[in-house]
């Protein structure tokens, strides 16, 4: 989940979040405090998203832009339309809109490590890797 912060939600193969990552230091500040408590995946997304918003990364005057990217062995596209549901109509609800760009990719562990050095998420990784390629 990208918008600046970029934060990623592990999720296991009955989709409950395992983990919640914080990828960069506007995501650690974000998500300081956090605790996962509930592992239902569009209650996490609530959760971050309410903490976006309240934290003035989506607001009401802003183009205001998010993207969801899918690790490709784990992807699904019900779960993905879920994810997207959820959070257009959470931010509706708050009278404030939203695009989401969604993708799916695989990533290296190279890539990952990458990623990781440069504290940002593999779907901006994904996003720098297809930019040089082309």
């Amino acid at each position: 989940m990208d918008i600046n912060p970029s934060i990623e939600i592990g999720t296991n193969r009955f989709n409950k979040v395992a983990s919640v990552n914080p990828m960069n230091d506007d995501a650690k500040q974000l998500m300081a405090g956090y605790k996962l408590d509930d592992r239902d995946l569009e209650d996490v997304i609530e959760d971050i998203v309410d903490r976006i918003i309240l934290n003035g990364y989506i607001n009401s005057t802003n183009d205001n832009t998010l993207l969801i990217t899918v690790e490709n062995s784990k992807a699904s596209k019900e779960l993905l339309d879920r994810v997207n549901s959820k959070i257009v109509s959470y931010v509706n609800e708050r009278q404030m809109a939203i695009d989401l760009l969604n993708q799916t990719t695989d990533i290296t562990k190279d890539e990952l490590e990458v990623a990781n050095a440069y504290q940002v998420s593999f779907g901006k990784m994904a996003i720098i890797n297809y930019l040089q390629k082309n």
